[in-house]
């Protein structure tokens, strides 16, 4: 998919049946130097309500900047509660009834980095190695699919930008490639020209039926 929310909202999905648990969240910006914090996507069982409210902007607090900092400063994932030498964060803990965590960064190329993470509500969960190593490799997969999402959604939003500039500014661009003959125009140009954007594919010889007549022989020269 090329939509960016879909592909989170599937693997948060993926994961909670995959490790048969409780809540499964993404956390951005994950850096213990930001002012605020939040979560883009986060999906739970309907016995255990969301613990953040999804979008929200949090502030970074001592006890979350702890959190940050240590996920930062691993390479893999890292457990939080039984059997884990990181304790639970206290105060989010006992608001929704987290008995277990694990948590991990991921670092999306050309964007800040992310922290994936699921809780254990219903019992006091001790994290396997071979849970260890497979949530690492979906983050890792998460992580490569994030890079490419991105960057798709930033030259799209690079694109609108270009195309909302030619609106403003009755500005338009053409390329054309002179193998095929075949001119690309941007939706600005058709409209100068009094055409529907991208309604029809034109070629330089069907150009000068769209100029002036007094002026079809200056643009074919």
């Amino acid at each position: 998919t090329n939509d960016l929310e879909q592909m989170m909202s599937d693997v948060l999905d993926g994961i909670i049946s995959i490790f048969n648990c409780d809540r499964a969240w993404l956390v951005y910006p994950c850096d213990p130097e930001a002012r605020s914090w939040k979560v883009p996507m986060e999906h739970a069982r309907p016995e255990f309500p969301s613990a953040f409210g999804v979008g929200c902007d949090l502030p970074v607090d001592p006890e979350i900047a702890k959190v940050f900092q240590t996920v930062r400063s691993s390479s893999g994932p890292v457990r939080f509660g039984p059997g884990s030498e990181h304790p639970l964060p206290g105060e989010t803990t006992k608001h929704f009834s987290i008995q277990a965590m694990i948590v991990m960064a991921i670092y999306p190329k050309a964007d800040q980095p992310y922290m994936l993470g699921l809780h254990q509500c219903s019992y006091p969960r001790v994290w396997t190695a071979q849970e260890d190593r497979l949530f690492q490799e979906i983050g890792r997969r998460l992580e490569d699919a994030l890079t490419s999402l991105l960057m798709f959604r930033n030259l799209h939003e690079s694109e609108r930008k270009l195309e909302d500039a030619q609106r403003l500014t009755h500005v338009g661009y053409w390329e054309r490639d002179p193998d095929t003959d075949l001119i690309t125009w941007s939706d600005e140009t058709y409209r100068i020209f009094g055409l529907q954007p991208q309604g029809r594919t034109l070629s330089l010889t069907q150009l000068p039926e769209l100029i002036h007549p007094e002026d079809q022989q200056v643009m074919v020269q």
